[in-house]
């Protein structure tokens, strides 16, 4: 029997199928961007990394999302190969070797899938996946650009051990794996992959810590976890210990977020798109925080650093990990950013109020996402069903063991 003419257009099932592999493709390297922002030594990529995670996430969800109005099954009938690339990428040796496993590798070559698709897919009957490819395309090519960027201005990033043997040889691994799964062929066997793995094993004996069970900072910053409040403050010494011993030392909640991401699995899709949001809006503040202080005239490099808490918080489970933060610390947050809002409003001081107006919307949203996920976290690491008890233990946990710079300066 004669097959049909496929007029130059791919089918509904093919079309259906490349979108399934792109979001899970965006959904790895999101979770990878996450898990390194701890480890990474730059500040402007740490940022950087913070947006590029949340963006991914975005673009997972569109691909998701189209995968089931095309009546796909994102989660099902997954091409098997893919679940080897998060072993392969376990075996980077440094955060610069991760960056190039995902910035040279992974994410061209999922533009070049995408842009591919888009070019040949029905331009009516799949025109919403023709504009979602554009979208994604255009800003994951504007992902690489800004990485690239940032490695010429990062000096720390190019003193790493080397790295190129391992990325060349995960770049081929990755490459003819993709190639399999774009084809909907089962060449890359079991025995395929444990060769590849030992290859990388050997050219990484030591592997990337992930999470990492400390936070860095870039060499030129001072880390000090115990600060204490300024006594009878000037106005600018108010603002500094607001923006830069608050806001600025926010980073630490980006970074256990991540890690939170990385180590906690199986969890519905939405879970990680809130976590992916909550990690964005945390680096964000702590960016409020460097534009305020740049604003009035103090540079990063004159603050310290705080990374003692994001330290303890790694020796508890993810589960009571996440309930801290969200329904301890940010749950707890909001008499104190009130009273700051008040007498920012009440010196007319525009700037610092707007940055507490924003902030409070954010927290208020997180606080939302505790309440959403801690029973099912709870029922998943079997942490009993009383959350109100879970908390407490969390909030007592918290007040014996975090280093606290929300104390307001005072006279002495």
């Amino acid at each position: 029997m004669a097959q049909p003419e496929k007029a130059g257009y791919i089918s509904h099932s093919e079309s259906t199928y490349y979108l399934k592999i792109g979001f899970h493709l965006e959904k790895m390297m999101m979770e990878h961007l996450a898990a390194i922002i701890p480890a990474m030594p730059d500040w402007a990529m740490k940022q950087a990394l913070g947006l590029h995670q949340w963006q991914d996430s975005i673009h997972a969800n569109e691909l998701r999302v189209r995968t089931k109005e095309l009546r796909g099954r994102p989660d099902k009938q997954v091409h098997p190969a893919l679940s080897y690339i998060p072993v392969y990428l376990a075996t980077a040796p440094n955060v610069r070797a991760m960056l190039a496993a995902i910035y040279e590798s992974m994410k061209p070559r999922l533009v070049d899938l995408l842009q591919e698709q888009e070019k040949s897919v029905f331009p009516v009957h799949d025109a919403p996946t023709q504009h979602i490819m554009k979208q994604i395309c255009t800003e994951e090519k504007e992902q690489i650009a800004s990485i690239k960027l940032l490695e010429r201005l990062s000096a720390e990033l190019y003193n790493t051990p080397a790295w190129q043997p391992w990325y060349a040889a995960c770049d081929q691994i990755i490459g003819e794996l993709l190639v399999d799964v774009f084809r909907q062929s089962k060449t890359w066997t079991e025995q395929r992959h444990q060769e590849a793995l030992r290859e990388l094993v050997r050219l990484a004996p030591e592997q990337l810590e992930l999470p990492a069970s400390q936070a860095i900072r870039p060499e030129n910053f001072q880390v000090q976890d115990r600060v204490s409040a300024p006594v009878n403050p000037s106005r600018r010494e108010e603002l500094i210990w607001q923006f830069g011993y608050g806001y600025l030392q926010e980073m630490q909640a980006a970074e256990t977020l991540g890690s939170i991401m990385y180590e906690i699995k199986g969890m519905p899709w939405e879970f990680y798109l809130d976590l992916s949001r909550h990690l964005w809006d945390e680096v964000r503040h702590s960016t409020i925080g460097e534009v305020r202080l740049k604003e009035i005239g103090v540079a990063l490099e004159e603050m310290k650093y705080m990374t003692g808490n994001y330290s303890w918080r790694q020796e508890i489970d993810a589960a009571r990990r996440y309930i801290t933060l969200t329904l301890v610390i940010e749950a707890g947050s909001f008499p104190l950013r009130h009273m700051r809002l008040k007498g920012h409003m009440e010196l007319n001081d525009y700037l610092s109020a707007q940055a507490f107006l924003y902030d409070a919307a954010d927290e208020t949203m997180h606080v939302q996402y505790g309440r959403k996920w801690a029973p099912e976290l709870m029922s998943r690491y079997r942490l009993g069903a009383d959350l109100e008890a879970l908390v407490q233990e969390c909030r007592e946990a918290n007040d014996k063991r975090t280093f606290d710079n929300n104390r307001e300066p005072g006279p002495a």
